[in-house]
């Protein structure tokens, strides 16, 4: 399980941290560990997909883009326990 507290919590951030764009979408990665739909509190550029830390290290975050769609997603780094 990947430290959640250690992934970037907004879209600026990642960009900032340098993660990968990726081509990806709730639709493309089945595999998430966590979830919060978009609206409400969890505002454009909120995460709101995130996979589980996979065996090279990388996961999968996805951050609202501001229509109520998660879409925007990057690799992230993390650590497999």
């Amino acid at each position: 399980m990947a430290d959640n507290d250690d992934i970037a919590q907004t879209e600026d951030e990642a960009i900032r941290r340098g993660y990968q764009r990726i081509d990806a979408s709730i639709q493309t990665e089945p595999h998430f560990a966590h979830r919060r739909p978009c609206g409400g509190a969890v505002q454009k550029g909120d995460w709101c997909l995130m996979t589980n830390c996979r065996p090279d290290n990388t996961l999968t975050v996805c951050y609202c883009d501001g229509n109520g769609n998660c879409a925007n997603c990057y690799v992230a780094p993390c650590r497999n326990q």
